[in-house]
């Protein structure tokens, strides 16, 4: 694949699911981003639930998908301003575990941009089929259960990503360890 790999970013999704404390996959944390958008395309696909104007779920995504483009390209210039603070200051206030928090952040929102990109080109390619070949079941079931679960994975992942920049906020700009 070389230069159009993503596995790359995939794999660093699930690094970003590792424990801070000791670097496991704790079940807690591949539960919600994983076992829940399963769950969700599963019952989608056996109870026929589809998406009424995907249209308007691609303009939607695809939005979201090019603002955290933006965020991403902020979170690359950050790392490398906190990089040089870190090297270059023996008084940095930054820790080894800011620098991580702020990788895995980069990490869930490349996935974010990923997913939602995946997720546009599924609702394409599940509208095509499903005009081209009718109303095949296992086709409509496939292309709804896939959706759901990746339209499900893609919101708890920005939500995420929201969640991690609340903390980077408080623990590398306002220099606060303790927050809630």
């Amino acid at each position: 694949m070389g230069m159009s790999s993503v596995v790359g970013i995939v794999k660093d999704y699930g690094n970003s699911l590792r424990s801070a404390r000791d670097g496991k996959l704790k079940p807690s944390f591949v539960f919600a981003p994983i076992g829940i958008p399963v769950a969700l395309g599963a019952i989608a696909g056996v109870f026929r639930f589809g998406i009424p104007n995907s249209g308007d779920f691609v303009t939607g995504v695809s939005i979201v998908a090019a603002l955290m483009c933006g965020v991403a390209t902020l979170l690359f210039q950050t790392r490398i301003d906190l990089r040089q603070r870190f090297d270059g200051e023996s008084d940095s206030f930054l820790t080894e575990g800011d620098l991580r928090l702020v990788d895995e952040l980069f990490a869930q929102v490349m996935w974010s941009i990923l997913s939602g990109f995946l997720l546009v080109l599924l609702l394409v390619i599940g509208d095509t089929l499903r005009s081209a070949v009718g109303d095949i079941e296992i086709v409509v079931r496939l292309s709804y259960g896939l959706t759901w679960g990746m339209v499900a994975n893609f919101i708890l992942t920005v939500g995420v990503v929201l969640k991690r920049m609340r903390s980077v906020y408080y623990r590398v700009a306002v220099h606060k360890r303790n927050f809630s």
